[in-house]
């Protein structure tokens, strides 16, 4: 089948490309090599075909004889280049970055070795040996050459290499058909026939078959997940489509959605919606988690957003909405996720459906957690984990807000409410003299050094050593140092004495969380100024999670960036290896992939930068296979996942 009648069947409705997770994700560079590959008629692999077997994957408009659309799972990124550089426009079911094909050129001095480019004034403006690639394949090469041979633009001798290029449109490929397969048995053929090149996961196959039953389903999925962006929570699509599935099926494995059809989808989407707005309504307004780098635990809201399908919302008042944040914190706290996410996922909601009324439920979803961690209650080493990506950095922050703790400077409280005046991370023993002391950077940055202030207090204080602040705060604002959970014995202000500071502070806040916790664990929302000291338990020995650096952050967060740039997933942050025996943390990786670059491909990846021989041991012990600088994970990302 040759790539003209490819694209009118595309055009037709008859043939489809999935509109997959990932997107559109070649570069311009893959778009040279491939217009490059076939003027030259070399070899550019073969398609493979899925039709779905059931009536209900009918689409409606679909004109195929037997019915049913025919999904092109192999070649989506090369039949959507080639459609964009022919049609001139990206296809309908486009998501991605058009530029990557739009304005290619071609050289009709090919044989110098400058066949494709983009369009660049300075070397193409004004230069007819440069030719719109879209518009020779538009016109065919024979009205280009006459239109421009008339204006005298071209030579004779250009004819060759334009026929040349017109004849992509008559390459052919070869297409595999798989019919009568379900969801499962196509990914496993497509996987290990593309072993070498762009893997799909199950989540891709089931958003291809979606969208053949709900034409709409990609537009409408996206806008919700950009509602939520804009109130400052940044989900994956990935994780709607597994809330969704969860939501009509409770089941969270996505080859549920075998049984999906466009009504109950579009249901499902609306009701999950709905279900969600509502648990970030009561998340913010009641623990002050109101963005994505303090919510963390996202998975948990799948399972409370089924709760809340079973029970018809929230209708039970205080003591319902407490005990479901109680069980959610601890899961943000505690890694509930970290690890076999489907699996966990389909315990909880199994407690769900066999615990009967909403007591039940929740007391079965927080009795789930005691048995396995042993307890609930924190202790001060909790405390001992150095910089954001910790997982009790929520925590510090939710307190903040939640405990109406007060400015330094100003005496306000920092609520959720403050308007105008972004809270801002401050170091109570500033950085500068730390590291003067020949502290390292996990010491700086742990979390027992942490206050959030206001932007304006943060600069004011700037420098400054707590002997000679926190004193001033005290005096000016009798009370803020205690609200801010701060030691107030002047001893402790000393450069000398920073680690039984940090002791101290530690233990004054495991006090203050463990008396938020048991307020919400009793079904009362904590009041504020109300989080009293009760004994901690005995200390456990855990690993730290740190990034030891400032310059380690910003790789970090240029990778998170990079990988959203190219349409796959955003590592986790702060990933926790557990031990299954006995629940209790053994190491922290700095971004993990535990299903992958692709979610359900490939062994788990992390990248650890700056870690020491316990925390690569304990992540190779777990599979993963681990990088130590961007450039190498940038390259295995590019050379698996990115490939064609």
């Amino acid at each position: 089948m040759d790539v003209a009648t490819i694209l009118n069947l595309i055009d037709a409705g008859e043939y489809g490309l999935p509109k997959f997770q990932r997107g559109y994700v070649w570069s311009r560079h893959q778009v040279r090599r491939f217009m490059s590959s076939l003027y030259h008629r070399n070899p550019v692999g073969s398609l493979l075909i899925w039709v779905p077997h059931e009536a209900t994957d009918v689409r409606k408009g679909s004109k195929s004889p037997a019915g049913n659309i025919k999904l092109i799972v192999d070649g989506q990124q090369r039949l959507t280049t080639l459609y964009g550089i022919v049609r001139g426009e990206a296809p309908p079911f486009f998501i991605g970055n058009a530029g990557s094909f739009r304005d290619l050129y071609f050289h009709l001095d090919a044989e110098k070795g400058e066949e494709f480019e983009f369009y660049g004034p300075v070397r193409m403006k004004n230069n007819p040996r440069w030719v719109s690639v879209t518009e020779v394949l538009q016109k065919g090469s024979g009205r280009f050459f006459e239109e421009r041979i008339a204006a005298g633009l071209l030579l004779p001798a250009d004819i060759a290499n334009l026929n040349r290029l017109d004849r992509v449109l008559e390459k052919e490929f070869h297409a595999e058909t798989i019919t009568g397969r379900g969801l499962d048995e196509v990914v496993n053929i497509f996987n290990e026939v593309n072993s070498g090149g762009t893997k799909l996961s199950s989540a891709d196959l089931a958003m291809a078959k979606v969208s053949v039953l709900r034409s709409s389903a990609r537009k409408e999925m996206e806008v919700c997940l950009q509602k939520w962006r804009n109130s400052g929570y940044d989900f994956s699509f990935n994780w709607l489509l597994r809330g969704i599935t969860i939501q009509v099926f409770g089941d969270a494995r996505y080859s549920a959605l075998e049984k999906v059809d466009a009504e109950s989808f579009g249901e499902g989407l609306r009701q999950f919606s709905n279900h969600i707005d509502d648990l970030l309504l009561q998340i913010r307004a009641n623990l002050g988690l109101d963005n994505s780098s303090v919510l963390r635990s996202e998975f948990a809201l799948l399972v409370l957003a089924r709760y809340l399908k079973l029970n018809g919302g929230l209708r039970q008042g205080e003591a319902e909405i407490a005990r479901l944040l109680f069980w959610y914190i601890h899961c943000v706290l505690w890694g509930r996720y970290s690890v076999s996410v489907e699996g966990r996922l389909n315990q909880d909601l199994a407690v769900l459906q066999d615990s009967g009324a909403w007591e039940g439920q929740i007391s079965g979803l927080i009795e789930s957690l005691r048995s396995e961690r042993g307890t609930l209650t924190l202790t001060s080493q909790d405390f001992y984990g150095s910089w954001r990506n910790n997982r009790f950095y929520p925590l510090l922050y939710l307190l903040t807000r939640v405990g109406r703790a007060r400015d330094l400077m100003k005496n306000i409280p920092l609520s959720m409410n403050l308007i105008g005046n972004p809270l801002e991370l401050h170091h109570i023993f500033p950085k500068r003299h730390l590291y003067d002391l020949g502290r390292n950077r996990r010491d700086v940055n742990t979390l027992a050094n942490f206050a959030f202030l206001t932007s304006e207090s943060n600069r004011s204080i700037g420098w400054s050593l707590p002997r000679d602040y926190l004193a001033e705060c005290e005096e000016l604002n009798p009370g803020v140092l205690a609200s801010q959970w701060i030691p107030d014995d002047p001893r402790l202000w000393e450069l000398e004495n920073y680690d039984e500071f940090l002791s101290a502070r530690r233990e004054l806040l495991a006090a203050a969380a463990n008396a938020m916790l048991d307020s919400l664990g009793k079904g009362h929302q904590p009041q504020p100024g109300s989080f009293v000291a009760r004994p901690a338990e005995s200390v456990r020995s855990v690993r730290a999670a740190h990034i030891s650096s400032d310059e380690e952050e910003r790789e970090l967060e240029e990778c998170q960036e990079w990988m959203e740039r190219n349409s796959l997933p955003r590592g986790k942050s702060a990933h926790e290896l557990v031990d299954e025996s006995n629940s209790e943390p053994l190491a922290v990786l700095d971004l993990a992939w535990p299903d992958g670059v692709q979610e359900g491909l490939g062994q788990p990846v992390a990248l650890l930068i700056d870690e020491d021989d316990g925390t690569r041991n304990a992540a190779q012990q777990y599979g993963f296979r681990y990088f130590t600088t961007l450039a190498e994970f940038k390259h295995f990302v590019e050379q698996t996942a990115l490939a064609e």
